[in-house]
């Protein structure tokens, strides 16, 4: 083999050592970030709008008294940053906001990451839900499950607000279906391929020159 194949070896393997640092570089800087996101995992209506004769035959009554129609929307709120979302990082208060709404009916907090998370949201006016001041460390979420009744024949839709220190924006994303919980084995995971890639990165700075003096010695014998 010629001294200019094993001279691109080395220019590949140095590139690749270069893509490696800098990756892990950004993902470091990713760790230390503040993020916050907000997801709606579920939507259900009791009356389906696009059946007008149906439900023009039929009267939804809540607590006794006669309500437009009944939805239920899960939302799952999860601090995705490296860094601790503090109770003092709060400068505008977290919000969930509708629009076409007749009355946000009830709240409730199904499920938590940590179990002994406890959130006690609020309905601020007809339309808006206020959220407490809490602490949520990385990877920290809950799920909450907000009863609403709708305006006929509007679209619900939904806007989250805040301002929190170290959050460039609250995310808002919509999804079919729960996502998996983030667990400690895969954070391990994750971890465990990281050190592969730095191995491996590092295995090929250290001894492909040596590997590459072997072979030049068996090509030139």
């Amino acid at each position: 083999m010629s001294n200019k194949f094993w001279t691109v070896i080395g220019s590949i393997a140095g590139v690749v050592a270069v893509i490696v640092t800098v990756w892990l570089f950004l993902q470091g800087r990713s760790d230390q970030s503040k993020k916050l996101e907000v997801e709606l995992i579920a939507r259900s209506t009791l009356v389906d709008e696009n059946v007008t004769r149906t439900k023009q035959r039929i009267e939804i009554l809540y607590d006794g008294r006669k309500i437009p129609n009944y939805t239920i929307l899960q939302f799952r709120v999860v601090n995705t940053g490296g860094q601790p979302i503090r109770s003092t990082d709060y400068e505008e208060h977290f919000r969930l906001r509708f629009a076409n709404v007749a009355e946000i009916l009830s709240i409730e907090q199904v499920s938590a990451n940590p179990k002994q998370l406890q959130v006690t949201p609020s309905v601020e006016n007809p339309s808006s839900v206020l959220f407490p001041s809490i602490l949520l460390n990385s990877g920290d979420w809950f799920i909450l499950e907000v009863s609403i009744a709708p305006e006929t024949g509007k679209k619900l839709t939904t806007e989250v607000t805040g301002r929190i220190a170290g959050v460039k924006q609250i995310e808002f994303k919509e999804a079919i279906a729960p996502p998996r919980n983030v667990t400690i084995v895969d954070k391990i995971e994750r971890w465990l391929k990281i050190v592969q890639i730095v191995f491996v990165a590092t295995a090929l700075i250290i001894f492909l020159p040596q590997i590459i003096r072997i072979f030049r010695r068996i090509n030139y014998s």
